[in-house]
């Protein structure tokens, strides 16, 4: 098994740095063989973690060997519009979810 752990605290740079609440994100992908395919090319991948509620956060993944990006997890804003003035009152939404990677 592969874990990436990924975390941070970006601020949205379309705004007034001074008064901006940074874009927080703490969570990890980890990637393992599907132990149900005998031919080992069946892979998973599981998120978790907390992922900030503006913007939107998309993960992609490119198999060795490929050239061909797949989109294996995407998060929109919660609860409808967000907004970069929503990072000051909310905290990150908490995902876990797996997700077979195509071959």
């Amino acid at each position: 098994m592969v874990q990436i752990d990924v975390s941070g605290n970006e601020k949205y740079p379309l705004t007034n740095q001074a008064t901006t609440p940074g874009i927080k994100f703490d969570f990890s992908i980890g990637i393992q063989p599907n132990q149900y395919d005998s031919s080992g090319n069946e892979m998973t991948a599981t998120i978790s973690g907390g992922i900030a509620v503006f913007p939107q956060t998309e993960i992609l993944v490119i198999r060795q060997g490929s050239q061909t990006e797949q989109l294996i997890y995407t998060h929109p804003p919660s609860g409808g519009t967000k907004t970069p003035a929503d990072l000051a009152t909310q905290n990150p939404d908490q995902v876990t979810t797996q997700v077979k990677i195509k071959p």
